[in-house]
């Protein structure tokens, strides 16, 4: 399975949402920066599900969050990284900001190419 781990987080609502879809050691690890780091950390909600089904709608995801805080660091596929950006434009606040790691990364082109296919879309 891949390793696939997304942050998002509300300053308005104070409340952090972590999905993940990689090894339960990631997960763990993340869980446990939040536990030691986060300013809120009973207000972290946590979802076991890939991108492409959260982009189409079909999970168990509340529709009425928004996040000012968008951060994709996932699959490193166009597929995944196209449907991470379309699940990003529907939760994040206005104003709110995406962040995409491995953009640059010439060994993840994938990311690049999901960007470019959002952008074109």
């Amino acid at each position: 399975m891949a390793q696939v781990v997304r942050v998002m987080h509300s300053i308005f609502l104070k409340i952090s949402l972590v999905i993940s879809m990689g090894p339960a050691g990631i997960l763990k690890k993340v869980l446990g920066n939040v536990r030691q780091y986060a300013k809120y950390p009973n207000r972290v909600r946590k979802y076991k599900v890939d991108s492409i089904d959260l982009a189409a709608g079909v999970s168990d995801y509340p529709n009425d969050i928004r996040y000012s805080l968008f951060s994709i660091d996932g699959c490193h596929t166009a597929l995944h990284t196209c449907n991470d950006l379309i699940f990003a434009e529907r939760v994040t606040s206005t104003g709110g900001v995406v962040i995409i790691d491995d953009i640059n990364n010439i060994s993840r082109m994938g990311v690049f190419e999901g960007v470019c296919k959002y952008l074109h879309g």
